[in-house]
């Protein structure tokens, strides 16, 4: 780890970062899962960066364990994969009339992300979830019971 900061000159310190935007040069982060690695690098110079791969997030977002990282409206953006989402989707489909208890503990397992992309697709399925329930006359979900997360 030490090796690759140093190397990419990866910095923690937000005046730093501040300094290197306003001189047009690049910020880099590093971001390590177990043995897999990721650097992401904002716009501007970077030596390093020229001569090796890389994708550009805003054309093509990045799949990670069920996950998409991508640039929505110029922010960072992480979603569950449209892939994974799908299979999801079919999941709640099936159980939605279940008992709530177990409807409730399926949507505490779907992510433990509470980023925006993540509860937006939470919420969408809570929606359908719930008017389906309405129609068969059965208890609606509540957020807070759903959301997977504490404050």
């Amino acid at each position: 780890d030490r090796k690759i900061i140093d190397c990419y000159d990866v910095t923690f310190c937000r005046v730093t970062r501040q300094r290197r935007r306003e001189r047009g040069e690049s910020n880099v982060i590093y971001l390590r899962y177990d043995r897999l690695f990721i650097l992401m690098a904002t716009e501007g110079n970077h030596g390093k960066f020229g001569d090796i791969y890389h994708l550009n997030f805003a054309s093509a977002p990045f799949h990670f364990r069920g996950y998409s990282i991508g640039i929505k409206r110029g922010k960072p953006h992480l979603q569950i994969s449209p892939r994974r989402f799908k299979v999801i989707t079919g999941q709640v489909d099936a159980i939605a009339l279940h008992n709530k208890a177990k409807v409730v503990a399926y949507f505490r397992r779907i992510s433990p992300f509470q980023f925006e992309g993540v509860t937006t697709q939470k919420w969408s399925l809570m929606k359908t979830v719930n008017h389906r329930r309405k129609a068969a006359g059965l208890p609606r979900l509540k957020w807070e019971e759903v959301k997977g997360w504490q404050h």
